[in-house]
């Protein structure tokens, strides 16, 4: 990573912006989608800073928010209608060293609404 600009309280970096969107889209922060609002095609990355990816809206300009917004009635849509999703949230989850001795989906919804963007299996 380059640094651009570093200061004692926030270090802003470019980061690979390939990965920067893969991170993202596998943590459910962007979407394929085209019919959510976080759709992956409406957003460039811009930077890092203080280790989140920061994307900006192409039209509106608004940056994507950082913190987590999907309940958990549309982390279990989302689980449903994404196959690809599904897997990626389940490997994460498996590799995270919390998964109960017989995990349920609830148990995939309730870690994946707490660690949602957090970094956690990217």
């Amino acid at each position: 990573m380059e640094a651009m600009n570093k200061t004692e309280e926030n270090t802003i970096t470019l980061a690979d912006s390939s990965q920067a969107f893969e991170k993202a889209l596998r943590s459910g922060r962007l979407s394929y989608d085209p019919a959510d609002s976080n759709y992956v095609n409406n957003y460039m990355y811009m930077h890092t800073e203080a280790g989140k990816d920061m994307f900006k809206h192409r039209d509106t300009r608004q940056y994507l928010p950082t913190a987590p917004q999907l309940t958990q009635d549309q982390i279990r849509r989302k689980l449903c209608i994404d196959p690809r999703y599904l897997l990626e949230q389940q490997i994460a989850f498996s590799e995270s060293g919390t998964v109960p001795q017989r995990p349920t989906i609830g148990d995939l919804v309730k870690w994946i609404e707490q660690n949602q963007w957090e970094g956690v299996g990217q």
